[in-house]
């Protein structure tokens, strides 16, 4: 069995950036959103984990339009379900074999992670 820890883990050795997902008003973590652009810069990939049955990964094309931030842009790939099946098919479809293999951004990352993941379930169940 794979842990949630565990593919975050896999998408941080492939380079992906990590920003906390807050609820309103609790300001409580509710998930995680990762974020890489692609090596020639046309494309922005995202993963966000909501649970381990609902995560969803995005191929954009990166095109923000500073007139319109929040206008539409579709695209290219799209896969939402549970973790480990969305995880799994995004980085064969499009990392295949690229590891950059980063070291850990700060000590004890992982931790963390197991950590958060801990409190946030502590949190859905006493909310």
């Amino acid at each position: 069995m794979t842990t949630t820890a565990e593919q975050v883990a896999r998408l941080r050795e492939h380079g992906f950036g990590m920003l906390p997902l807050l609820s309103s008003p609790s300001y409580m973590i509710t998930g995680l959103h990762f974020y890489r652009f692609t090596r020639d810069r046309r494309f922005l990939d995202t993963v966000v984990i909501r649970a381990d049955d609902f995560t969803i990964a995005s191929r954009l094309p990166n095109s923000f339009n500073p007139v319109f931030p929040m206008g539409e842009s579709r695209a290219v790939w799209s896969r939402q379900g549970e973790l480990i099946v969305v995880i799994n098919d995004f980085l064969e479809r499009y990392y295949r074999g690229e590891t950059e293999r980063t070291q850990s951004r700060f000590q004890g990352e992982l931790e963390l992670l197991r950590q958060l993941t801990q409190q946030s379930k502590v949190g859905a169940t006493n909310g």
